[in-house]
């Protein structure tokens, strides 16, 4: 992968979805749809995504250089709770 743009958030969205889609233990992880603004990598589905699939996912954002956040609240169903409570835009990760 080009290199000269590390860090953009272009370059940032495409290695996160490349990291997942090259990933074994996300099966289906083609249907998830990435984008970042700033640094900040918002994850989202159309379809229900298992909790231990997310969580994964979000791992996998957080390991990739530049990423300063991640908003995985759009992956999870309507309604939806974890063991950890409801994401919501409060509780974005954030790194500083």
């Amino acid at each position: 992968m080009d290199t000269s743009h590390a860090g953009s958030d272009p370059w940032i969205a495409a290695r996160v979805k490349a990291e997942l889609m090259t990933e074994n233990a996300i099966p289906g992880s083609g249907d998830i749809r990435v984008s970042c603004v700033d640094g900040k990598v918002t994850l989202s589905s159309d379809a229900p995504v298992p909790e231990a699939m997310k969580q994964k996912a979000i791992s996998i954002a957080g390991s990739i250089k530049g990423v300063k956040g991640i908003s995985a609240e759009e992956l999870l169903e309507r309604g939806g709770e974890t063991e950890h409570g409801r994401f919501g835009v409060d509780n974005l990760l954030s790194r500083e």
